[in-house]
């Protein structure tokens, strides 16, 4: 548990960079809450992201340590730093309480709230309403601001004011934990939860009755004096980007989003009511639809949010430029200053180029653009977004949908066909990047444009093989030991499809499949060798390596559920057959039909038969 000296009323001077305010008050939460004040987060900064695990019970174990030390020693002053808020001073009439807008430390700010408010419901609760009023005098401004917003000494961001404000006016656990999950759908918003957490704390905590008043003054006392807060005023001539950005060079964990949300809005009017049309129009999908933008994923070696990914793939296409991630906000800063755009403008492009993101993910509808999409996630080729942000606002219109299917078409054959011929990713970046540029600059942005570039490629780093290079890899080379597994069942699953006609069951596949070798990869004891070769070492060899090799071709592939999987497993091949007919559905399973034996010969037969299917499927140029 942290704990310092109080300083008095003004810290040591320290040389902070330009930008920053000289000093720095230390204040309790007392002589921070306890005036008629209201701290507001502008609706433009992120929103409450604070945890159970990372902040909440940490805090709570050193309010609790605190409390604990305090019950047993009335007269010890020691307090305990709980961080930095940097407040900046806003106009007001005289009829409204001193505001200051928090420029960092609004999730610092609503978890004190959270705490208080638990604390003071607790006291309700065991009917302590004296001690309950004088924490609530720290919650909410006295009554001549009831019936407005600046009843609340703290505000948070646009998204999380009505679970604050819930919180702070339920005045018990009851109301927030029934009341609130019916009122709305996101029942479990963190704030929420936050208070949830630090009411069961406190209760756990002041549960033996016998200790009850001891143990509630000393967490009044805890609360309101003990914790102490280094409150930073900024003065007339500091820049509040400045510092939001500093904080962030100074290990705030701020997401590069975070940033450019910022930014943009500081750039933007002040007029509160512009901003906030602003927001509602061309923001405020990001804070809505979290479960999208907020989920997790994987970009080459790094996990970032969605929110960011989108941001990087935009602003690369709009640099038409390669650069690294944690670069991001000071790229697209440079970007806004340059463009001689207005404010707006910069809006409304996020806001439609973000809808086009979308589409890449969740909102794509059916047939070949799902498919496409779906194809790519697999691929893991995250390099071409930047260019297909571009593709889909250049062919929006319902009427460009044939020609974006094209350009999609010639997308997936290039990708696909390099893949099976094992060819490398590493130049996919500055390919694509290439291809946005020379289509900016000539203007012509069709599928005919895309194809010859694409065409233009050599060498291993970005040619597109031609059909013999590709039937070759599709017919000898062991892919099941070269492609991920992820991969060869996107293609398999491909060919089953590409194998339905008209005349065909559509049937939909819901459980999960696996790859199946037909010929067992341990087919020693019931696919035995030749009887002419058994005597004679060196064509045994021979024949052993081409039977290994032939087993991980795509000939000998096919896929099946796990459990058809298992039971079939190295079996001979009647057995095998058998289990086939009897349970699978599935076109590509329908080669054994007429079979009574299965080789090397029947293996490579196969392989062309699939070969026909995957040329129409990721067909060549000349076949585009």
């Amino acid at each position: 548990m942290r704990r310092f000296k109080k300083l008095g009323r003004q810290a040591e001077t320290k040389p902070y960079p330009p930008g920053w305010p000289m000093y720095a008050d230390v204040s309790n939460i007392k002589e921070l809450l306890g005036p008629a004040r209201q701290l507001a987060a502008p609706l433009f900064q992120r929103p409450y992201v604070w945890t159970e695990d990372d902040q909440w019970k940490p805090l709570w174990d050193d309010i609790r340590q605190l409390a604990e030390h305090k019950a047993l020693n009335p007269e010890d002053s020691a307090g305990h730093f709980i961080g930095a808020i940097v407040l900046d001073q806003a106009k007001t009439s005289i009829n409204r309480p001193d505001t200051r807008y928090i420029i960092d430390g609004q999730q610092r700010l609503v978890t004190v709230i959270t705490v208080l408010a638990a604390l003071r419901d607790t006291l309700s609760s065991h009917h302590l309403e004296n001690q309950a009023k004088t924490i609530d005098s720290l919650i909410v401004n006295p009554g001549a601001f009831a019936e407005s917003d600046d009843n609340y000494k703290v505000l948070p961001t646009t998204k999380d004011r009505r679970a604050l404000k819930y919180v702070v006016s339920a005045r018990s656990y009851h109301n927030v934990h029934e009341n609130w999950k019916s009122s709305v759908e996101d029942f479990s918003h963190s704030i929420i939860n936050a208070y949830k957490f630090f009411y069961a704390s406190i209760q756990a905590w002041t549960q033996d009755a016998s200790q009850l008043p001891s143990k509630c003054t000393a967490l009044m006392s805890v609360l309101s004096e003990k914790l102490k807060l280094v409150v930073i005023n900024m003065e007339n001539d500091d820049d509040p980007q400045v510092i939001f950005e500093t904080l962030n060079t100074r290990g705030t964990p701020l997401l590069p989003s975070d940033l450019i949300k910022n930014f943009l809005f500081r750039l933007s009017a002040n007029e509160e009511d512009e901003i906030l049309s602003l927001y509602e129009k061309h923001w405020q999908q990001f804070d809505v639809d979290e479960s999208f933008w907020r989920e997790k994923s994987t970009q080459g070696r790094f996990e970032r949010l969605r929110i960011d990914m989108f941001f990087h793939h935009y602003t690369t296409m709009l640099k038409e430029k390669d650069f690294l991630v944690g670069n991001l906000f000071s790229e697209y800063k440079g970007y806004v200053k340059t463009s001689g755009h207005s404010i707006n403008k910069h809006f409304k492009s996020i806001r439609t180029f973000s809808n086009h993101y979308k589409r890449f993910y969740r909102d794509h509808g059916t047939g070949l653009e799902q498919t496409f999409f779906e194809r790519l996630h697999t691929l893991e080729i995250t390099t071409a977004l930047p260019l297909l942000l571009k593709v889909y606002d250049e062919h929006s219109d319902i009427d460009d949908r044939p020609e974006l299917f094209k350009i999609l078409t010639t997308i997936e054959s290039y990708l696909v066909r390099r893949t099976v011929c094992q060819l490398t990713t590493q130049a996919y970046n500055n390919i694509f990047l290439g291809m946005l540029k020379r289509i900016n600059k000539t203007g012509i942005f069709n599928s005919t444009t895309i194809k010859e570039y694409l065409l233009s490629m050599a060498g291993d780093s970005g040619r597109w093989p031609n059909d013999d290079e590709f039937h070759t890899s599709w017919t000898q080379q062991p892919l099941y030991k070269k492609i991920s597994k992820g991969r060869l069942q996107m293609i398999l699953r491909a060919i089953n499809a590409s194998m339905e006609s008209t005349k065909t069951e559509k049937v939909k596949i819901k459980g999960k499949l696996t790859i199946e070798h037909f010929m067992p990869q341990k087919w020693e004891e019931h696919w035995p060798r030749p009887h002419h070769i058994v005597n004679d070492l060196i064509k045994r060899i021979e024949f052993d390596a081409n039977r290994n090799r032939a087993i991980d071709t795509l000939g000998n592939l096919t896929l099946c559920t796990g459990q058809l999987n298992a039971a079939a497993s190295n079996n001979g091949f009647a057995d095998k057959k058998k289990l086939l007919l009897e349970h699978t559905v599935l076109r590509i399973n329908n080669f054994i039909h007429p079979l009574e034996k299965w080789d090397e010969a029947e293996i490579t037969k196969r392989a062309n038969d699939m070969f026909h299917h995957a040329k129409s499927l990721w067909p060549y140029p000349a076949n585009v």
